[in-house]
């Protein structure tokens, strides 16, 4: 992407009430029109890198609640009272977040919402 072209400092600095844990797919992550690095700069999100022979990542598990933002049967719609909850958010193409969803278990078992 061109200099001349970059927003990283025009965007807001943001302080959600839900906390965000960005699964970013390896491939998806070096690309300058990644959406997922403007969601890690404005919230502050948690970023994992998923499909790395070096790295796999590991349930960002710590006792909270969790929910996957990832359309499905039985995916809920998000409400404003799930602030105590982490959103975990698959980033990559379509078919590289379904992927995630079926080779990461836990990622595959965590309840769906949608927005």
């Amino acid at each position: 992407m061109h200099q001349s072209l970059c927003l990283c400092c025009d965007i807001p600095r943001l302080q959600p009430l839900t906390r965000v844990s960005l699964m970013i797919h390896h491939r998806e992550r070096p690309k300058p029109t990644n959406t997922g690095r403007l969601l890690e700069l404005s919230i502050g999100a948690e970023v994992r890198i998923h499909g790395r022979r070096d790295r796999n990542p590991v349930p960002p598990m710590d006792g909270g609640r969790y929910a996957v933002l990832f359309p499905g049967p039985g995916a809920r719609v998000l409400e404003p009272t799930d602030s105590d909850l982490t959103l975990v958010v698959p980033d990559g193409t379509w078919r590289q977040c379904s992927r995630m969803l079926r080779q990461l278990p836990w990622l595959g078992e965590l309840p769906r919402v949608v927005l």
